[in-house]
């Protein structure tokens, strides 16, 4: 529980940086809308992110419990 502000900031950092790129922007500017946008273009780019911390995640949790 205590490690949900750090994968938020995590998340939040990444979302800026996604919101800057051209194919994003692109997006907008052609009137799709933030929900489409959402689910398929920032979700397919933070796949990975997103598996890797909740792996570390995961992983940390079981370390403390031992």
């Amino acid at each position: 529980m205590t490690s949900w502000p750090g994968f938020y900031k995590i998340l939040s950092e990444e979302f800026q940086l996604i919101q800057k790129k051209d194919f994003y922007l692109a997006g907008y500017v052609l009137g799709i809308s933030s929900h489409r946008l959402f689910f398929f273009y920032f979700i397919p780019q933070i796949q990975v992110l997103l598996n890797n911390a909740i792996l570390f995640f995961f992983i940390s949790s079981i370390i403390q419990q031992t």
